[in-house]
């Protein structure tokens, strides 16, 4: 009786050692795959930053709250720079500031400060140039469209804002591409208020703004 409950109380001792190695060897792992998951997103922000910052010559802040989903950053600025973003090898639909006086109004709508004080300032800068004016006809068809998109989507169907669009002198593909630009920037406003996204500190310096 002794010589058995002996050997069972070893056989639970090989166990609880192996149960305890076991679990030594599982968090080893676990911290090891921490440390490459840790790597792995340092090296994806890294890259993303760089994107951002060649594209937008800094970087803004909105793009500072994707530190730990840095895949988010990649995606969504590569996304809007082809929506937002009209260059020579990339012709869009609307003109840069139709895409910039949509960005002020459907930011104003989304009530967000930070969308609205960046591309107010590059709307301002573009129209300095007199071939960038926007015609006060098509000025109120954006004002309307930003404002039914971004409040009241439902009045939007049966090609009612369509046509409206289209009476100011605005084509389909147009009207395409600013549901698609006033998209990218309901997105973005969300993301500016609810990670309370503010300013840049040089956002003057920036934008050569006068103090």
């Amino acid at each position: 009786m002794a010589k058995s409950f002996k050997k069972a109380k070893l056989k639970c001792k090989k166990a609880s050692l192996l149960t305890l190695l076991s679990q030594k060897h599982g968090n080893i792992k676990l911290q090891k795959t921490l440390t490459i998951h840790k790597e792995s997103t340092r090296e994806e922000e890294k890259k993303a930053n760089n994107k951002v910052e060649k594209f937008f010559g800094f970087r803004p802040n909105l793009f500072k709250k994707f530190d730990t989903f840095p895949v988010g950053a990649d995606i969504f600025a590569g996304f809007a720079s082809q929506i937002v973003k009209s260059r020579p090898d990339h012709q869009l639909p609307l003109s840069q500031p139709e895409i910039e006086y949509l960005g002020v109004k459907c930011s104003e709508e989304n009530e967000c400060i930070y969308l609205f004080s960046h591309h107010k300032a590059l709307l301002e800068q573009l129209l300095r140039d007199d071939a960038n004016k926007i015609s006060d006809e098509k000025r109120a068809a954006l004002d309307d469209f930003a404002h039914i998109i971004t409040k009241e989507p439902k009045k939007a169907g049966n090609d009612v804002l369509l046509n409206k669009f289209k009476d100011a002198g605005f084509t389909d593909a147009q009207f395409k591409h600013a549901l698609m630009v006033a998209g990218v920037f309901s997105v973005a406003s969300k993301w500016c208020l609810a990670n309370s996204i503010s300013l840049e500190e040089d956002f003057n310096k920036i934008y050569n703004l006068e103090q």
